[in-house]
C-alpha cells in the first residue's frame, strides 16, 4: 500500500492538472494576437500614439470617388482655418430667393434687425474652398439636371436598393409623399402676409395646390414607381393635406423659448404652419396606411 501523498506533492499535482488549461489559454492568446494584432494596434493607435513607434503611412485611395469632379489641394485641411468678413461674396443668396428654407429659419422675415451674421466666409488655413461656379469651368464635363431629374435619380437608386435587399414575400414597401405647409395665405386667396394663423376652415377648392408642393415632383414619383418591378405602395397624403390650412398647430403649441412682446403682438410671426395638431389630420394618414396595408 502506497503511503499518502504529502500536501506539497498534492499542490504540485494540482498545478500539473491546470497546465493543459493554461497552455490552451496561452495558445488562444497567441492566435488572436497574430490574427487580429494589426487591428488591435490600429484601434489603440487611434486612441493614443505609442511612444517611439513610427506612425504608419495612410493608405492612398485608388480610383475616382463618386461625384468627384476635381482634386483638392495637397495637404489642405479645409476644416482648419478662420472666419473672415466678406462684403463682396456674402451672403451667397438672399433669404427670399430660396424656396426651401423652412419658416423656423427665416430670421430676416421674422424680424432680425442685423445682417452681419451673413457677411462671414470660412477661410481654410493655407488653401481655399472651391469657389462657386466651379461647375461652369470649360474643362469640366458636367451635365446639368433639373430638380425633377435629380429627384428621379434618387428614387431609382432607392428602388435598386429595395430590389436587392427586400424579400417581397415577407416585406412591403410604403412611400409617403410630402407633407404640405400653409405659410402663404395668398395661395388660397388670402391677404399678403397671412398664413395658417386663425384659420378654422379648410380650403374647398378641389383643384387647390399649394406653392410649396411641386406637382412636377409628384409626377416623377408616379413615373418611377410605375416602372418598378418591386411593388411599392404610394401613400399620397399631399393632395388631401393641402386642403387643411385649419389643422396646423399654429400658435397652439409648446414654445421652447419665451415669446417676445413683439411676437405676442403679432401671432402670425410665430405661427407654426408646418406641423399638425393631434388628434387631427395625421390620424387620417394612419387610416390610409392601415387601409393600404391590410386591404391593398
Amino acid at each position: 500500500m502506497k503511503p499518502p501523498l504529502s500536501s506539497s506533492s498534492s499542490a504540485v499535482l494540482r498545478k500539473a492538472r491546470l497546465s493543459p488549461y493554461l497552455f490552451t489559454l496561452l495558445a488562444f492568446i497567441v492566435f488572436v494576437s497574430i490574427l487580429y494584432g494589426e487591428d488591435f494596434m490600429c484601434t489603440l493607435g487611434q486612441l493614443e500614439p505609442i511612444p517611439g513607434r513610427a506612425m504608419s503611412k495612410p493608405v492612398k485611395r485608388r480610383g475616382k470617388l463618386a461625384f468627384a469632379i476635381g482634386k483638392g489641394e495637397e495637404g489642405c485641411d479645409i476644416f482648419r482655418g478662420r472666419w473672415v468678413r466678406d462684403e463682396l461674396t456674402r451672403p451667397l443668396y438672399e433669404e427670399s430667393e430660396c424656396p426651401y428654407i423652412q419658416p423656423q429659419l427665416t430670421c430676416q422675415e421674422h424680424g432680425r434687425p442685423d445682417k452681419d451674421y451673413q457677411k462671414w466666409r470660412w477661410q481654410p488655413r493655407g488653401c481655399d474652398l472651391p469657389r462657386k461656379g466651379s461647375f461652369e469651368e470649360e474643362n469640366k464635363e458636367i451635365i446639368k439636371v433639373s430638380t425633377e431629374e435629380a429627384y428621379g435619380m434618387g428614387m431609382r437608386s432607392m428602388l435598386r436598393w429595395v430590389r436587392k435587399n427586400m424579400d417581397r414575400k415577407k416585406t412591403r414597401v410604403f412611400f409617403t409623399s410630402m407633407s404640405p405647409t400653409h405659410a402663404k395665405g395668398i395661395d388660397w386667396g388670402g391677404e399678403l402676409g397671412e398664413n395658417c394663423y386663425n384659420q378654422t376652415t379648410m380650403i374647398e377648392d378641389p383643384n387647390y395646390w399649394g406653392s410649396d408642393s411641386r406637382k412636377s415632383i409628384m409626377k416623377v414619383i408616379g413615373e418611377v414607381f410605375s416602372k418598378s418591378k418591386y411593388p411599392i405602395t404610394f401613400l399620397n397624403i399631399t393632395q388631401l393635406s393641402n386642403y387643411r390650412k385649419d389643422a396646423h398647430t399654429s400658435i397652439y403649441k409648446k414654445q421652447w423659448n419665451p415669446l417676445t412682446p413683439e411676437q405676442l403682438a403679432n401671432p402670425i410671426s410665430y405661427a407654426d404652419c408646418t406641423h399638425w395638431c393631434l388628434p387631427g389630420l395625421q390620424d387620417t394618414w394612419n387610416e390610409l396606411l392601415f387601409a393600404k396595408l391590410f386591404y391593398p
